[in-house]
């Protein structure tokens, strides 16, 4: 077991979306995931835009991400990932940078974040232009965008999904938690709502819902590169453990194979 390599998986505990990460480990890779504490276990729009995204950075400022990751010390894991979008972007442009210089001095080994891994993800498709089928509230979504821009990177057009906070707190009742809802058939027909002629890719963010299942069915029928989250931070984090491989059925981004610099650059 892990053999090859063992990737660390950082997120909030407001997530459980580990199977889509699981289904995305070559062989003789293993995962290893530690939560740390989430800002709130409500959906983001029960909450001010400043009050959340304020809230959202003390995952870093409080040291919960180094708590969390520090229990995957003595794993001994060949890289780490913070396997969040919104909190790796909270705090504007650069901000992931913060993190993985974090994760990288405590754990001396690459790191990345889902922001981080996305860019990354931009880089190896040569793509520069995308649309976003995103879960996100306008707030969040004009502060995505507002740090996609800062590295280049043009929204051609933004689907995002108008969940009324009632919606979640139902599934709650019955025993059933935020990444349950929506299913990964929702996300396929997103993809499709977002796409426009002029955006080279589609990125689905936020760690908390499955994808990778609609990935490849929705390249298929766009005819363009598909990235989401957890697709884009398990692919990084392989690449820099250094893990070279090429994995079918997860789109463009994982066919074109894994061999990595080792470096959290990309």
């Amino acid at each position: 077991m892990g053999w090859r390599g063992r990737i660390g998986l950082v997120f909030p505990n407001d997530s459980d979306a580990d199977d889509d990460y699981m289904a995305m480990v070559p062989k003789g890779v293993t995962a290893h995931v530690s939560r740390n504490q989430a800002p709130t276990s409500v959906l983001i729009d029960d909450l001010p835009s400043d009050n959340w995204i304020e809230r959202t950075k003390t995952h870093f400022h409080d040291g919960h991400i180094e708590v969390a990751a520090r229990l995957l010390q003595p794993i001994h894991v060949s890289s780490i990932a913070y396997a969040c979008v919104s909190g790796s972007f909270a705090g504007g442009p650069g901000y992931d940078r913060r993190i993985v210089d974090l994760l990288e001095r405590i754990m001396e080994v690459p790191a990345t974040t889902g922001i981080t891994a996305f860019f990354a993800a931009l880089n190896s498709l040569g793509v520069t232009s995308i649309s976003l089928a995103s879960p996100y509230p306008p707030y969040l979504n004009d502060l995505l965008v507002s740090v996609l821009e800062a590295q280049g990177v043009h929204v051609q057009a933004i689907e995002w999904m108008d969940v009324s906070p009632e919606v979640p707190h139902g599934y709650e009742a019955i025993g059933m938690g935020q990444a349950d809802i929506p299913p990964p058939e929702i996300w396929y027909g997103m993809g499709k709502k977002a796409n426009c002629p002029s955006a080279d890719a589609i990125f689905i963010p936020a760690t908390s819902n499955r994808t990778a299942s609609i990935i490849e069915p929705l390249e298929q029928d766009l005819g363009k590169p598909v990235i989401s989250a957890n697709q884009a931070i398990m692919w990084h984090a392989l690449r820099l453990a250094s893990i070279g491989a090429e994995l079918t059925g997860y789109g463009s981004l994982f066919a074109r194979g894994l061999a990595g610099t080792g470096k959290s650059t990309g």
